[in-house]
């Protein structure tokens, strides 16, 4: 067994990933771009002391009591996970196929004003527009914002009379994306790998911490114009028989 007493510092990076407890057969995902991971071990110090003449202030009894592994960590990637996290929410995947929509009734309760269609992502060239009278409307009396699915008829439009119902098909662009419903977590149930290298010691090293409950605790700044990061507290807790909240192991090849 080497012996290791070399006085090396802590010079770390690491790649953390994270697997959810909470869902049964869930797979190990990478966090992304960790900027910041921090354990803090407290403990609480009972002590009793002395209030006889002799020896007064003199602690006659003292206990210290370890307190649960608070962790924190921060994180510069907004991928389906942590930008779910970072929003408190349930990330879902987005149908990567195109989806054709024909006839999507829509009435004009005013011109010049932006209605609503049923879906967004529009791809704006496939956008065919027909009035009451099932008549094509041309295209220059028809304003689109394709990202929000909203359309607009133009008040020079006059095959087309407010109250009216018009006729819209269309198709949205192929390639997916994600949604995310806010505010529906209160926290999360993580098991944790860093797979980490010590540029100090040229050593690299494991930290596993098998629960870390945590939620996040910064705000989204979601105008500025630097990158965005999110933060997250919580603490390690001993689950399935573990004696420790969490182990570190450094390899010397």
């Amino acid at each position: 067994m080497t012996k290791q007493d070399n006085d090396n510092g802590l010079l770390l990076v690491g790649t953390g990933y994270v697997r959810n407890r909470r869902i049964l057969g869930s797979m190990k995902e990478q966090i992304g771009n960790l900027i910041s991971l921090k354990l803090t071990s407290k403990a609480e110090t009972k002590v009793r002391k002395s209030r006889m003449k002799e020896s007064a202030g003199n602690a006659l009894d003292s206990v210290t009591i370890k307190d649960a592994t608070e962790i924190a960590f921060g994180s510069d990637t907004f991928n389906k996970l942590t930008l779910g996290m970072a929003l408190s929410g349930k990330s879902i995947e987005l149908d990567t196929a195109a989806a054709n929509v024909a006839d999507e009734v829509v009435r004009v309760t005013a011109k010049d004003a932006w209605l609503d269609l049923a879906k967004q992502n529009i791809d704006r060239d496939s956008v065919k527009v027909k009035n009451a009278a099932g008549q094509a409307v041309k295209s220059e009396y028809i304003e689109l914002k394709d990202n929000l699915g909203w359309i607009k008829v133009s008040p020079e439009a006059d095959s087309i009379n407010v109250g009216e119902e018009i006729k819209v098909s269309y198709k949205t662009r192929a390639g997916g994306g994600i949604q995310i419903e806010a505010s529906t977590e209160t926290d999360y149930d993580f098991e944790f790998w860093l797979d980490g290298y010590n540029a100090a010691s040229q050593k690299n090293f494991i930290l596993h911490i098998p629960s870390m409950v945590v939620a996040p605790n910064s705000e989204i700044d979601w105008l500025s114009d630097d990158f965005a990061k999110a933060e997250f507290t919580g603490t390690a807790v001993l689950v399935d028989g573990n004696k420790v909240p969490y182990s570190y192991q450094e390899f010397n090849a």
